[in-house]
């Protein structure tokens, strides 16, 4: 059985082929830069349930500093008309910028395990690229007019769910 297992991974040119719970986190950051491997979904989804949690809580926890710091400046009665957004926010950047360095840090490795799940469901890794630039696109050619932007970003969004949803495809 682990003879199979070891054909699996090397296959797939990912020693994490499979894997589920904690260990995704592990194959996560092992798999950094592998962009050209496979992912099968219940890798992709349980590193997506752990992004997503670590996320929302460090979100959170950001916005409770700023928010904090903010009604802190404004009940000391240090905050004056003229202050501009920097005098308000002041001591919470730091919060704003440990949360835009950890979602830089994350950016590679969900942008390869996205690729590698891509690829796992027997869909090029273009298909990724030409709608990450659909969904940009729009963003920038509707700008004016939010509710087509939305609906072509909505379209994209559940392209990428689908795909992310397929199962392996057999070489």
């Amino acid at each position: 059985m682990a003879h199979l297992e070891d054909d699996l991974n090397q296959q797939n040119h990912n020693h994490y082929y499979g894997v589920g719970g904690l260990r995704t986190i592990k194959a996560f950051f092992a798999n950094y830069v592998n962009f050209t491997g496979k992912s099968n979904r219940r890798e992709f989804w349980w590193t997506t349930l752990f992004e997503t949690v670590f996320l929302v809580i460090l979100l959170f926890s950001a916005g409770a500093i700023v928010v904090q710091h903010v009604l802190k400046v404004i009940n000391s009665g240090h905050f004056a008309k003229g202050s501009g957004l920097s005098d308000l926010l002041g001591g919470s950047v730091v919060a704003l910028i440990i949360l835009l360095v950890v979602m830089i840090i994350l950016l590679l490795p969900s942008l390869a395990l996205t690729i590698r799940r891509f690829r796992d469901a027997g869909v090029s890794w273009m298909v990724y690229v030409a709608l990450v630039l659909i969904g940009i696109a729009s963003v920038l050619i509707f700008s004016n007019n939010s509710a087509v932007s939305s609906v072509v970003t909505g379209l994209v969004s559940t392209a990428m769910i689908i795909i992310e949803l397929l199962p392996t495809k057999a070489d």
